[in-house]
């Protein structure tokens, strides 16, 4: 699949409304898979896996409290179907607009990070 698709569990222009649980794309879609400030999911997971490429990464960027994007364990990453690669203060592909809490406030992004996740073979 070529270029980018925003996935949320409402649908809206330009956002595919899916469950993280049950993405709707096939096997080895994606080289790579992009979750900024995920709430409510574990973006390191076997579905994740499923979706990318072996060999792809997965970036997750969040902030120092977003427990959905705290880096995993190397073990857990494993679990997942994942080699952890690096954590990094915030990425550049990232740093985009103004970013939100689910309240809609304005996310202080100062603490995030991101942390790269290479699918295994």
């Amino acid at each position: 699949m070529k270029g980018a698709v925003n996935v949320d569990l409402k649908a809206g222009p330009g956002v595919t409304a899916a469950d993280a649980s049950a993405l709707p794309f096939k096997a080895g879609s994606f080289s790579e898979v992009h979750a900024v400030n995920p709430y409510g999911f574990n973006p390191v997971s076997a579905e994740t896996a499923r979706v990318l490429q072996p060999g792809g990464l997965l970036r997750v960027s969040g902030t120092a409290g977003n427990r959905f994007a705290k880096p995993l364990s190397s073990e857990a990453a494993s679990a997942a179907g994942f080699e952890l690669v690096e954590t990094t203060p915030l990425q550049d592909v990232h740093k985009f607009g103004t970013q939100s809490t689910t309240t809609g406030k304005p996310l202080k992004t100062s603490t995030s990070t991101t942390t790269v996740y290479k699918r295994l073979p």
